[in-house]
C-alpha cells in the first residue's frame, strides 16, 4: 500500500477475492472491502477459514513468511537437501504436500492428483520413498500446479477468479471424487479414505 504497508490476503479453504466497479451491490459472505479510485476489490468467504493481516514494512513482510517452504514454481530447490530433511520424518507422503512448510501452494485436490501421477501411495511415509520417487515426485508437483493455473483453478462448490470466471482443472481429474480410472483398456478401481481430516482418493493397482 502507498503507506508502506502490505495486506496479506490468505483464501482459506472457500474464500475468494472479487474485482468489481464502484458502486457494487455488496453480497452474502462479502467480509472485506477493499476501495480504490476507480474499482473495489471485496474478500468473499462462506466458510470463514480465510485471513487477512496488516503488515508494516518489509521486515514484517519477510517474517510473516519466513516459516513457509518453497514455492515450487519460482524457488531454487535443492533436492538431495531437502530429501535428507525428509529422511527424517516419519508421516504420510500426503501430510507432507499438504505442510506449507514444505512446499507452499499445494491443496489437498492437488495432492491427491500429484501423487497418483507419480505413482506413490498417500499412505506411504515420506521416510520410505526413494530420492529418485522423490525427484520425481517434485517434477509433478510443479506440473500439476502449472496445468492447474493455466486451467484457472478448480471449481467445485465455491472457487471463482476475481473477475467471475470459473475454472477449468475440475475437469482433467484423474482420481479426485473419482471411483474409477480406465488406462490403456483396462479399469481400475479408485479408492477413498480419510487423512487427517482430509479426504484422499487415490488407486492402490497404480499407486503404491
Amino acid at each position: 500500500l502507498s503507506s508502506k504497508r502490505y495486506l496479506v490476503i490468505h483464501l482459506g479453504m472457500s474464500g475468494r477475492l472479487k474485482y468489481l466497479p464502484l458502486g457494487y451491490k455488496i453480497e452474502k459472505h462479502d467480509h472485506l472491502i477493499i476501495t480504490f479510485n476507480n474499482f473495489l476489490i471485496i474478500y468473499n468467504d462462506p466458510r470463514r477459514f480465510g485471513m487477512t493481516f496488516l503488515l508494516s514494512g518489509l521486515g514484517a513482510l519477510d517474517v510473516f513468511f519466513n516459516h513457509y517452504g518453497f514455492d515450487p514454481l519460482k524457488d531454487k530447490i535443492s533436492l538431495p537437501t531437502l530429501f535428507k530433511v525428509l529422511l527424517k520424518k516419519n508421516i504420510t507422503i500426503k501430510q507432507m504436500l499438504l505442510d506449507q512448510r514444505y512446499f507452499v501452494g499445494i491443496g489437498n485436490i492437488y495432492a491427491n492428483e500429484i501423487l497418483f501421477l507419480s505413482k506413490i501411495s498417500p499412505k506411504r511415509t515420506v521416510n520410505r520413498i526413494t530420492y529418485q520417487e522423490f525427484v520425481y515426485l517434485v517434477k509433478n508437483i510443479k506440473l500439476i500446479l502449472k496445468i492447474a493455473i493455466k486451467n484457472g483453478g478448480s471449481s467445485i462448490n465455491d472457487y471463482k477468479a476475481p473477475d467471475g470466471v470459473l475454472g477449468n482443472f475440475q475437469n482433467l481429474f484423474k482420481v479426485y471424487q473419482k471411483d474409477k480410472i480406465t488406462l490403456k483398456g483396462k479399469t481400475h478401481i479408485i479408492k477413498k479414505i480419510t487423512q487427517n481430516n482430509r479426504s484422499t482418493f487415490y488407486c492402490p493397482t497404480l499407486q503404491n
